[in-house]
């Protein structure tokens, strides 16, 4: 899955992995179904009369393989780094290649002929899949009645207790409802964190803000600067939306990056006005007090401290990558509603290979963030009062180095599972 995906969890002002290493030999491996084979094939970029081997397919750990009439995925297991599988929409009956495949993380078997008894052997199979921590999509997983997990966290410290969710800055109503730990929680709190207190801004100030730090105002336009090729292409994606193209050569790049996101995540169902701030918001509102532990103008800079260079380039790999954003919408909405803590730390893992722009701006957006926040939560922790928070902020805010999470247990705090 791609991390430009990702942001969701980070910014929450907008509205909108890593393989394991195997062993390398030469052995010759092939499958059952010719379909599959030519996804592997395609996939590592070889020809069909070259012999496939354990060595060309190791460092594979995502597989497209949805609507191709597969019909088995016999030698699947072959692939021992792969970690996100899309599998729905074929013609599978047999999942058992999956069973000793410890590293996935991710599979999507909707939508397949395969026997959803569940005293069978694949629901077994399912179950023992999920037991282990990866997110199974398959007909009948009912996710609109389980609840959702998100990431949950507790700190008691003195008087004061402090809950920390990890939210989805964009949702539906099918993620609802939440676990009922979080929902008790909430209903302790005396007061309600959000990243932004949505209750305390003036829209036509935030409006008027993002068009001063957004809008091209010297002259330039967007197609002179991501290319015309580029620019016809988002032309056609948008113009249908009701943005021309007079107006989207006023926007600056980083503001296309996220009126892409907000159109495909609607295309997906997924809005604003179901994410969880919103939720925690519409619930609070007359009942306890909200806090704002950031505000539109220190998220904008953030947003807009990125180097014209890094805007380019993500727009211009969003936009090359357009039609894959609803799965992989899609899955990230799966994630985080189990709760799958391994797998959303990896969305903030930054590869060392990446650009120094890319290093700088995810600086600024998780690691500068999480710094700032920690010490608004520790104030809380400190003035033991006897008080209640319920803090919710970005999933990735509270999950792997440096995070709000990192920093509080680095300052001598027991931050607790919250399901525990």
């Amino acid at each position: 899955m791609n991390k430009r995906i990702a942001l969701i969890f980070f910014i929450s002002l907008t509205v909108l992995l890593l393989g394991c290493t195997t062993e390398t030999g030469s052995d010759i491996i092939e499958f059952e179904d010719e379909g599959l084979q030519k996804i592997v094939r395609d996939a590592i970029e070889i020809d069909d009369d070259e012999a496939l081997t354990l060595e060309m397919v190791k460092e594979i750990n995502e597989l497209y393989a949805a609507n191709s009439d597969i019909t088995s995925i016999s030698g699947l297991e072959n692939l021992e780094a792969l970690q996100n599988v899309e599998l729905q929409n074929n013609d599978i009956e047999d999942l058992t290649p999956l069973e000793n495949m410890s590293q996935l993380e991710y599979v999507n078997v909707t939508n397949n002929p395969i026997d959803m008894d569940e005293d069978g052997e694949t629901m077994l199979l399912i179950q023992s899949l999920i037991s282990n921590g990866i997110v199974v999509e398959f007909e009948g997983a009912d996710e609109g009645n389980s609840p959702s997990m998100g990431v949950f966290y507790k700190v008691e410290e003195g008087s004061n207790v402090i809950y920390l969710f990890g939210s989805i800055h964009v949702g539906s109503e099918d993620i609802y409802p939440l676990h009922e730990d979080v929902e008790a929680a909430f209903a302790e709190a005396d007061y309600l964190g959000l990243e932004i207190d949505f209750t305390e801004v003036n829209e036509f100030e935030i409006a008027q803000l993002t068009q001063e730090k957004g809008l091209y105002m010297d002259g330039r336009t967007l197609e002179g600067t991501i290319g015309t090729d580029y620019f016809e292409l988002l032309v056609d994606i948008v113009e249908p939306h009701g943005y021309p193209s007079e107006v989207l050569n006023l926007f600056q790049p980083w503001m296309v990056q996220d009126l892409l996101m907000m159109i495909r995540g609607e295309d997906a169902g997924y809005y604003s006005s179901h994410g969880i701030d919103e939720y925690f918001m519409n619930r609070a509102d007359g009942e306890i007090d909200i806090i704002g532990l950031e505000t539109v103008e220190s998220q904008l800079s953030v947003i807009t401290s990125q180097s014209e260079e890094l805007q380019i380039e993500q727009l211009q790999s969003t936009l090359d990558n357009y039609d894959q954003l609803t799965e992989e919408l899609h899955e990230l909405m799966s994630i985080w509603r189990s709760g799958n803590i391994d797998m959303i730390t990896e969305l903030r893992y930054v590869d060392d290979h990446a650009s120094d722009d890319y290093k700088a701006y995810m600086q600024a957006l998780a690691d500068d963030r999480d710094f700032e926040m920690t010490n608004k939560i520790e104030d809380f922790i400190l003035a033991d009062t006897g008080e209640t928070y319920f803090i919710v902020v970005g999933a990735m805010h509270l999950v792997g180095e440096n995070s709000i999470v990192d920093l509080l247990n680095e300052r001598g705090y027991d931050v607790q599972n919250g399901y525990e």
